[in-house]
């Protein structure tokens, strides 16, 4: 800015989508299946690797957590109806990718069906920085006669470990509401718990393996 000229540049693909910066770090997904890490700075090619296709996406998110670039893209399949929407959260569809910082190699590459996460206010953050622990929460229509104007919302969940991929937690029911969705650490026991509308759920972020869960019975 100080001097209006052009430090670097790349050339990319028309339909190249773009992600925030975190770290000094921007995230570019190039025909839905090459994907980029930039350093901001000085337009260094940080990470450029394959990964598994998606549809258009939209959007793309990245955070860093755990010593991993998480990677979000938002890509709706067109014959997806249109989502409900959830409060404070972003919209995650199609794949989720995460790269080690280490060797900047994609440590893992999974499918995703249509899921929000909600942001970690005030940090306004995807994920909790010090807990390499991923929600991702879903959004049901089930319920009812179909001809009734009337549907029943329900919310499932979905938890992740940042560092493998690793599915810790699943969960279709965990309510009707998300008033009662919090989350608490204890860095020192290294376990985070989880607050829903019908249950508590304690994870164990100790060891190297995946956290094993520990729930509470229904409130």
């Amino acid at each position: 800015l100080l001097t209006d000229k052009a430090l670097w540049s790349i050339e990319l693909p028309q339909d190249t989508v773009f992600s925030n910066v975190a770290d000094d770090v921007v995230g570019l997904l190039s025909d839905g299946q090459q994907l980029k890490l930039v350093e901001t700075d000085t337009g260094r090619i940080l990470a450029d690797l394959p990964v598994t296709a998606v549809t258009a996406p939209r959007e793309l998110i990245l955070r860093k957590s755990s010593g991993h670039f998480v990677v979000l893209p938002d890509a709706v399949e067109p014959n997806t109806e249109e989502y409900d929407p959830i409060i404070d959260a972003i919209h995650v569809c199609g794949r989720i990718y995460a790269v080690r910082e280490e060797t900047m190699e994609l440590a893992w590459d999974l499918p995703m069906d249509s899921r929000h996460i909600r942001l970690a206010i005030p940090e306004r953050s995807v994920l909790l920085p010090n807990v390499p622990v991923l929600l991702l929460l879903s959004r049901g229509r089930a319920g009812g006669p179909a001809e009734s104007v009337l549907r029943r919302t329900h919310y499932g969940a979905l938890v992740l470990d940042v560092r493998t991929g690793e599915e810790l937690y699943r969960d279709d029911e965990v309510g009707t509401t998300l008033n009662n969705l919090w989350m608490h650490i204890d860095t020192t026991a290294k376990k985070l718990q989880m607050s829903f509308d019908s249950r508590i759920v304690t994870l164990d972020y100790s060891g190297s393996k995946p956290p094993n869960d520990e729930q509470s019975k229904q409130k």
